[in-house]
């Protein structure tokens, strides 16, 4: 994709939290990922968080800290692979994540 596409494609804009309490697990961003649903996953550098931006709700998890690698799938489940090495995918229902019963992954 060109520059120029991609900046028509990006919308760049102000977060500003109504509450101090909800506000990003971290000040550096190092990756965002974009869900359906109006739901951005944000990795910090203290943290994965869960950006509704419909509601404007956050929800952190500091477990997931340090050099992540995330994906969602064509079904829109969100997968990441910790800093322990194992997979890890997000249950909506369960607002939490579960470990995948695989080998770990050296990288």
């Amino acid at each position: 994709m060109r520059w120029a596409e991609y900046l028509r494609r990006t919308y760049l804009g102000l977060y500003k939290p109504t509450n101090v309490h909800h506000s990003f697990s971290g000040n550096l961003i190092e990756r965002i990922i974009e869900a359906d649903n109006d739901v951005l996953w944000i990795q910090t550098n203290y943290g994965l968080d869960r950006f509704d931006t419909r509601r404007q709700t956050i929800q952190s998890f500091k477990d997931f800290k340090y050099i992540n690698r995330m994906a969602i799938s064509p079904e829109d489940d969100f997968f990441i692979i910790k800093d322990d090495g194992y997979i890890y995918y997000y249950q909506p229902e369960q607002k939490d994540f579960c470990k995948l019963d695989v080998k770990k992954i050296h990288f």
